[in-house]
């Protein structure tokens, strides 16, 4: 199941695994942008948002996959 989930997500830079003891783990590979202007006149700016922590972010599961994982 594992296998086909990471075929679903893995063009989003998730990936799942199993762990020991039948636990399953997840691993992102994202850097997030800020991408902002605050006129019209105004140039883009984008900005990087370095993760240094694994509380600097959350996500949160759809029901789909709530389903897929019981």
């Amino acid at each position: 199941m594992v296998k086909e989930l990471n075929r679903f997500v893995g063009e989003y830079g998730m990936h799942f695994s199993v762990l020991p003891g039948g636990r399953v783990g997840v691993s992102l590979g994202i850097s997030p942008r800020y991408i902002y202007r605050y006129g019209d006149n105004d140039g883009v700016v984008q900005v990087a948002y370095i993760v240094k922590t694994a509380n600097d972010f959350s996500f949160e599961m759809t029901k789909d996959l709530n389903i897929c994982w019981g």
